[in-house]
């Protein structure tokens, strides 16, 4: 695997990181990964396998979430279904 990064030179939020990387990534797929957070789920498939095997189905935008106790709900962004 490859992986770059790019560095935002401010600090104006995740979305802002993520388009300093458009003229870098232009059409390609990329995955955003957040190291403070790591994510395992019961079935044993790693979680970014799930979201390329889905992205590779679909050629959509494919975002992964997962349920946190009520305690821990300010910690994350919230998906509403």
């Amino acid at each position: 695997a490859n992986i770059y990064y790019i560095r935002q030179k401010e600090p104006k939020g995740l979305g802002h990181a993520v388009l300093c990387a458009k003229s870098f990534i232009g059409d390609e797929p990329f995955a955003v990964l957040l190291g403070d957070d790591v994510v395992v789920n019961k079935e044993g498939k790693p979680a970014l396998k799930q979201l390329i095997e889905q992205y590779s189905k679909t050629s959509a935008s494919v975002i992964g979430v997962q349920t946190v106790d009520k305690k821990d709900v300010s910690k994350y962004g919230i998906v509403e279904p």
